[in-house]
């Protein structure tokens, strides 16, 4: 796990544990009202760590909240950010990423970002300490460079939240770059990879993940393969082997959260805890989910109606929920009603829902201002981002 700066320290410890409640718009859970269609409609969004961006129905890419190391892509960056999210530098509203009008995919880790093109380049921008943007340096980025070295026929792409990247090609290929968690550690920090390194083993792959210290693949037969550490379900940190493992007695996956932490099943069903442990949760009551958000303690789903659902481990901070409270007055099971949702995503403090209008709502943490309101005051309900 590559060093955190010293200025993560507001985040440290809450990544992958926030959840995600995308449908309240008023305490006690009340729908809000049906209001007009967005002006600038989302297709997809990602958030990071203090950072937020989403990919409008036009391809243009947005960015907002931290920008210490570059990663709104605006071409501008100040470690001020870090204690004044109020400085010319930062962003409290969505910002314009330079030079991408075609986006078709994005991602935002803990402290970068990336975007698949249409001509299928991938473009990443941000703190570049381990050579995750891929460009062959270790240099930080403003804007967005292109990534080296990639095949010409990538359909994915994964930010890791500490300090890899992988991209997945239509084939089913995975290259990855940045920390690598593909060799034995020993007690000493991971390799890095400033190019794109292609995953041994791994073939067939429709979908990739990589969260803080371990990545992980779904194939097509249903069946999951990870790599890296292990760092909650065991009793003690132990390391996977440093080639893909397949979990045991796993063969109906769709998909796994960004975290690489909850598989998503055929069925409906939701499992937790396997993270190099091969120990395996079903989630009780979970049988029609179609997508999942978040880490093993925390998360959300959407069902087949697209109503969002959560599950909690009962803390709430920073009004985490959603749903108009704050710290430990929470529900561990809510079922949560508003017009049809299409996506949920959760990142270090803060989380983002986009209904099927497109139009895109978060909440959380905002010392940053990666709720996109234009403040610094956390949000307790879904806010609409302004754009």
């Amino acid at each position: 796990l590559s060093a955190m700066p010293a200025t993560a320290t507001h985040n440290a410890g809450r990544v992958g544990m926030l959840v995600a409640v995308a449908v309240f718009e008023s305490c006690g859970g009340r729908a809000a009202p049906p209001d007009e269609s967005p002006a600038t409609p989302v297709a997809e969004v990602a958030a990071g760590g203090n950072h937020v961006c989403a990919m409008l129905r036009n391809g243009e890419l947005r960015c907002w909240g931290q920008n210490d190391v570059g990663q709104l892509g605006n071409g501008l960056t100040d470690e001020l950010c870090t204690r004044d999210p109020r400085a010319p530098s930062c962003s409290l509203r969505p910002t314009a990423v330079v030079g991408i009008p075609d986006a078709v995919k994005v991602c935002a880790g803990g402290w970068h970002s990336c975007a698949l093109r249409a001509n299928g380049d991938v473009m990443c921008w941000g703190r570049n300490d381990w050579g995750q943007l891929g460009d062959g340096t270790a240099v930080n980025r403003a804007v967005p460079v292109r990534v080296g070295g990639l095949p010409a026929n990538v359909v994915e792409v994964a930010c890791g939240l500490a300090g890899g990247t992988c991209a997945r090609t239509i084939d089913g290929d995975v290259w990855c770059w940045g920390e690598s968690m593909l060799e034995p550690r020993d007690g000493k920090l991971p390799a890095s990879h400033p190019l794109p390194q292609p995953v041994p083993a791994v073939r067939r792959a429709k979908q990739v993940a990589i969260g803080w210290d371990r990545a992980c693949v779904v194939i097509d037969d249903g069946s999951v393969q990870c790599w890296g550490n292990s760092r909650t379900g065991c009793e003690h940190e132990r390391p996977l082997t440093p080639e893909p493992t397949a979990l045991p007695d796993l063969r109906n996956a769709t998909s796994i959260s960004s975290s690489a932490e909850v598989i998503l099943r055929a069925d409906g069903s939701i499992l937790t805890g396997f993270t190099g442990c091969a120990i395996v949760d079903v989630i009780d009551k979970v049988r029609d989910a179609v997508h999942v958000s978040g880490s093993e303690r925390s998360f959300c789903y959407l069902d087949r109606r697209g109503v969002g659902h959560c599950l909690d481990d009962g803390v709430n901070s920073w009004g985490s929920l959603g749903a108009g409270t704050h710290y430990g007055d929470v529900n561990r099971f809510s079922t949560l009603l508003f017009a049809p949702l299409a996506q949920i995503t959760i990142g270090a403090g803060v989380a983002c829902a986009i209904d099927t209008r497109g139009k895109l709502r978060c909440w959380g943490d905002n010392f940053s201002g990666a709720v996109g309101d234009g403040t610094t005051t956390d949000r307790d309900v879904p806010t609409v981002v302004r754009f």
